[in-house]
């Protein structure tokens, strides 16, 4: 199963940043994991650097390869180049929970993780945690 994307529109008028979900998959491939960097990008640039949020389940991925992690730091810059103000990442395990650490130790955006998708997006959405 590929990695899965959805967006998330934003709203200028109730000021609601638009949202890029991704929803990892339990064991992706080498293959899965340079089409979801490629596909990220695509979705990245189309922002145009104007602000957007991410949302990052990664309950079905228990542990990141070490790879996995260097991609994600590498595209987290660029995606903070771009204009991702925030991130909150969605794990089911402590080692997933570090590993989210790992990415904000960048200090370009704002990055938590949490156990459930609903404080995740209120969080995203300015709510607390």
């Amino acid at each position: 199963m590929p990695f899965e994307i959805i967006q998330h529109p934003g709203d200028a008028i109730f000021d609601v940043l638009p949202i890029v979900e991704v929803i990892y998959p339990a064991h992706p491939s080498d293959a899965e994991v340079a089409e979801y960097e490629t596909r990220a990008r695509t979705i990245i640039d189309a922002q145009r650097r104007r602000p957007f949020l991410v949302l990052a389940d990664q309950r079905a991925l228990r542990v990141m390869s070490p790879e996995l992690v260097a991609m994600l730091i590498e595209l987290n810059a660029y995606a903070a180049a771009r204009g991702m103000v925030r991130t909150a990442r969605v794990v089911s395990t402590t080692i997933a929970g570090l590993q989210a650490h790992r990415l904000r130790r960048e200090r370009r955006f704002e990055v938590q993780a949490f156990e459930s998708r609903d404080e995740a997006m209120a969080w995203l959405r300015g709510g607390a945690a």
